[in-house]
């Protein structure tokens, strides 16, 4: 059976993947994602391509790269996120790296405020699921979608490597998740997963980088998702 795990953010697009009971295999990569004619040329002249095509809609897609390189495409940053072409691409892209032509389960993540909206999560699961036409040439099949709450992913992953993991058998666990656009911060129970227990904070990580940048000494104000 093959499982792919993937995670498309705001700032990195990450995947394990492999035979499931077997070690899975982890790849990091940026998510930037653009039109194929939206990339700006490099003034080094490399040859060698760091990035992926794909198509989306029939419509050539680089995905995979610094989201600075795709100079003349705005950045998706909202909370509809999941909806647009670039987090179609960076999916098209996640399919290939996991160099699988058919997917028996696929597990992806929302972020808390999202996860709890069931018409958001069937919307995924309907997006992901299916056969899916990567490149002009390659089509790969996903059966069966799973999405849970991203900060699940992190606590889990720990508590799969601890040689022991009684300590949180009856305990009440903060799992904090900084990302770019919002930071999760629900409690759990008992390692089981289920819906967290407490709202997520929504203070984007950008405003904090922006806000800095700036120079402002006022403290920067949350955004509600």
């Amino acid at each position: 059976m093959n499982v792919l795990g993937i995670d498309i953010g705001y700032s990195n697009l990450k995947l394990a993947f492999g035979k499931r009971g077997s070690e899975p295999k982890v790849l990091l990569r940026p998510a930037g994602a653009a039109p194929a004619d939206r990339l700006g040329e490099m003034i080094t002249g490399k040859k060698d391509e760091d990035f992926l095509r794909v198509v989306v809609n029939g419509t050539p897609f680089v995905a995979g790269l610094s989201p600075d390189r795709a100079e003349l495409w705005s950045r998706e940053l909202h909370e509809d996120y999941p909806s647009t072409e670039s987090y179609r691409a960076l999916f098209h892209a996640g399919l290939l790296l996991s160099e699988l032509e058919h997917i028996d389960i696929l597990v992806t993540g929302l972020p808390v405020s999202q996860y709890l909206n069931q018409d958001l999560r069937n919307r995924l699961q309907s997006l992901m699921a299916g056969e899916h036409q990567v490149t002009p040439r390659r089509r790969i099949t996903v059966e069966n979608v799973k999405v849970v709450p991203q900060p699940v992913g992190g606590f889990v992953d720990h508590v799969w490597n601890l040689k022991d993991s009684s300590e949180f058998e009856d305990s009440r666990v903060l799992v904090v998740d900084p990302g770019f656009f919002s930071v999760d911060c629900p409690t759990m129970r008992e390692s089981k997963q289920g819906i967290p227990r407490s709202p997520p904070a929504c203070c984007m990580l950008r405003d904090v980088l922006t806000s800095s940048a700036l120079g402002v000494d006022s403290p920067v104000m949350p955004h509600t998702a």
